[in-house]
């Protein structure tokens, strides 16, 4: 009896496994497993992962896309060539860069254990971790449900917040909603690019306030190079602490190391770094990578006289950073946390990327909120005045979007770090005042129209090459609209 006993149990497990291995073959071929978004480190940049996006066809197949995103936010995209998935053990081909990840997927479904195998490379290991598609920004544009021209806008008087910025519908605003409709239409069906937000401050008061591709209004967003401009509006703060300072100092009073006597018979001074005509070629790759920033850039070789010439860098203003620790004490982000951001009740903003021995990166690593970015056109449209306080020296503020010299970029000229360009909407011509930053980010300021745009987008180099600027052109075709 014991033998035959045993001899059931036998049978009876033999089957239940047979069974078990069944079912759990035809599980590990089932797509649902892998479908969805995974993400993986970049080789050598801590802040930029690749994301594969894997999903099926319509005959089940799987195919994918692939994207960079850096610091959180959508960068570019690569293609996928091919995708196979038996058995949990995955691969994914992309031809643009000779390679094959192939891996294993853990039983829990949420990662993926395995590598690269590239061209003339060896093998690495790299392990891709499940993400959920709402805490990727940037990747699809579903907040207004955009994916056809019959899309229609319904306009939502923006959320009246304790954040000092005063809130009023466009009804009171004396803009034309009809027009303002039909922007935020066009920006929502990607006439523009990837446009992340959109809004509008009107006599004072913020009338419009639209996101995109995911964001909103608490999510931090990196300005670029539009962060410049607010690296002149610390300079005017900082000239004002030390009135024995001035634009006309020669940078070797902040700088005593910068001793070539070419620089003595034609010295740079601060305002030719506020106006990028230093005439220094700098290296702004070596620049970033160097261990001295400050050092590194006083070693510049000069391609030109001091105010002769235009030439766009950010060394001019990693120089004006230095300038302001020099009299201040306090590095850029520590002197714009006391004396402009907490003044505007701007209590969130990161400016770490890149920092080196304690100084920010001046010339394009300040994340803000949009709400905030509008605040700082504001308080430039009110000549450096906000809430009845004078924050910025109204004479700076004047001096800072005054044309001082032609940029050669259409009819773009350039203040103190602040571009000044006139805009031309069918038989009319606006001033407009405006910060820039690479991908869509700006503050634009029309003094005579008392009003203030900012936009926030991902157009980076790359998967939309050349839209960065894309949005100025709603200006040629609604701005003489907009205004009833």
């Amino acid at each position: 009896m014991k033998i035959k006993y045993y001899g059931n149990i036998w049978v009876i497990t033999f089957i239940l496994c047979f069974i078990g291995n069944l079912l759990y073959g035809q599980n590990e071929n089932n797509n649902s497993g892998i479908v969805g978004f995974w993400q993986g480190p970049h080789p050598e940049l801590k802040h930029v992962n690749f994301i594969f996006h894997i999903y099926e066809s319509p005959d089940r197949s799987l195919i994918g896309k692939g994207y960079w995103v850096d610091h959180g936010l959508y960068h570019a995209e690569f293609p996928i060539n091919r995708i196979t998935f038996k058995r949990r053990d995955v691969a994914v081909k992309i031809s643009d860069w000779g390679c094959v990840y192939k891996g294993r997927l853990a039983r829990s479904n949420d990662l993926i254990r395995g590598g690269f195998q590239c061209l003339n490379e060896p093998p690495d290991k790299v392990i891709i971790k499940r993400v959920k598609k709402e805490n990727l920004y940037g990747l699809f544009p579903e907040h207004l449900n955009s994916s056809n021209d019959s899309f229609t806008y319904h306009y939502k008087k923006p959320e009246q917040i304790d954040d000092d910025i005063s809130t009023s519908s466009l009804v009171s605003s004396s803009l034309n909603p009809d027009v303002v409709s039909e922007i935020v239409r066009k920006i929502a069906l990607g006439s523009y690019g990837r446009i992340h937000s959109f809004l509008i401050i009107k006599n004072g008061q913020l009338v419009c306030e639209e996101y995109f591709f995911g964001f909103n209004r608490d999510i931090l967003h990196p300005l670029e190079s539009a962060t410049k401009s607010i690296t002149s509006l610390l300079m005017g703060i900082a000239f004002e602490q030390n009135k024995n300072a001035n634009v006309n100092d020669n940078i070797s009073q902040y700088f005593p190391e910068f001793t070539d006597s070419l620089y003595e018979e034609n010295p740079v001074m601060v305002k030719h770094l506020l106006t990028m005509t230093s005439g220094f070629l700098f290296d702004e790759n070596g620049m970033l990578h160097s261990p001295e920033r400050l050092s590194f850039l006083l070693h510049s070789k000069r391609t030109a006289s001091p105010g002769e010439k235009f030439i766009y860098s950010a060394g001019n203003t990693e120089l004006l950073g230095g300038i302001i620790k020099k009299l201040s004490g306090k590095y850029a982000d520590e002197f714009a946390r006391e004396y402009l951001f907490e003044p505007l009740k701007i209590n969130n903003f990161n400016w770490n990327t890149y920092n080196n021995n304690g100084y920010p990166l001046c010339g394009g690593a300040l994340w803000l909120k949009p709400r905030d970015m509008a605040k700082i056109g504001l308080l430039v449209l009110n000549n450096g005045k906000w809430q009845g306080r004078q924050i910025i020296p109204e004479s700076w503020i004047e001096k800072s979007t005054i044309p001082h010299i032609k940029t050669g970029i259409g009819t773009d000229s350039y203040g103190y770090q602040w571009w000044v360009s006139d805009i031309h909407s069918h038989s009319e011509s606006f001033k407009l005042i405006w910060a820039n930053g690479l991908g869509s980010q700006f503050i634009f300021i029309f003094p005579e129209l008392k009003m203030v745009i900012v936009t926030t987008g991902g157009n980076w180099v790359g998967g939309n090459d050349g839209r960065s600027w894309d949005i100025c052109n709603l200006f040629r075709d609604y701005l003489h609209l907009l205004v009833e």
